[in-house]
């Protein structure tokens, strides 16, 4: 029986071997090792004292790093066998907060690509082994569509990103990143939507968008 296999380069497309090394390097670990290696990645990098916060006073973080200053916590999920934690700096104890820097920012978007191709990857292994009848369910037409249209928001995502730090890029860049994520979720059915890794994955994603590129991705935001 034939079957579909994704084409590595539409996966990891050739930008990304253009990327400077410390961006190419958080989309590679979040890529293959998930969101939260990734956030460790980005935290290395360009946030040794501590995850800054966003314009309103909120970061996402794994928990055990700890952010730029005094924070109360608001949630704590569950991704995989990791733990992350939202939260709101308190500017009783702490007085202005350090919000992120423009490479943070950027950062942030190349590690929800590489997230949501973690998430491509996982989708398409659970599609691949489902049949319907003797048929691979990844032969299906509308499942095959799916992951064309997936693939598609993830590569205008990474265009949009190459080189470019203005917010409005930035904005358009992790909406396209969100709708690639929701479409990767329904591929998986029930369990893209139960907690669990996936959707967990997907929404720190959303929520890290939220938090840091000043915007509102989830209902009701991360207060």
């Amino acid at each position: 029986m034939t079957t579909m296999s994704v084409p590595p380069l539409l996966i990891h497309a050739a930008a990304v071997a253009d990327l400077p090394r410390p961006l190419r390097h958080i989309h590679d670990v979040a890529r293959t090792d998930g969101l939260t290696a990734g956030l460790r990645a980005l935290a290395e990098q360009w946030a040794p004292d501590g995850v800054p916060f966003g314009p309103a006073g909120h970061a996402i973080l794994p928990a055990d790093l700890a952010p730029a200053g005094p924070a109360q916590r608001l949630r704590t999920i569950t991704i995989g066998a990791d733990t992350v934690h939202t939260v709101k700096a308190d500017p009783v104890r702490g007085g202005p907060f350090r919000c992120a820097s423009t490479a943070w920012l950027l950062g942030v978007s190349w590690l929800r690509l590489g997230a949501s191709r973690w998430l491509l990857r996982h989708a398409t292994d659970h599609v691949s082994g489902r049949t319907v009848g003797t048929e691979s369910l990844l032969q299906q037409q509308m499942v095959k569509g799916m992951i064309a249209e997936a693939l598609t928001e993830q590569l205008e995502a990474e265009a949009l990103l190459d080189g470019r730090t203005d917010p409005a890029v930035l904005i358009e860049a992790n909406t396209r990143i969100q709708v690639a994520d929701r479409m990767l979720l329904r591929l998986l059915g029930a369990s893209g939507f139960a907690a669990g890794q996936p959707s967990h994955t997907c929404w720190v994603s959303e929520l890290l968008a939220d938090a840091y590129i000043g915007y509102d991705l989830v209902d009701g935001g991360v207060s």
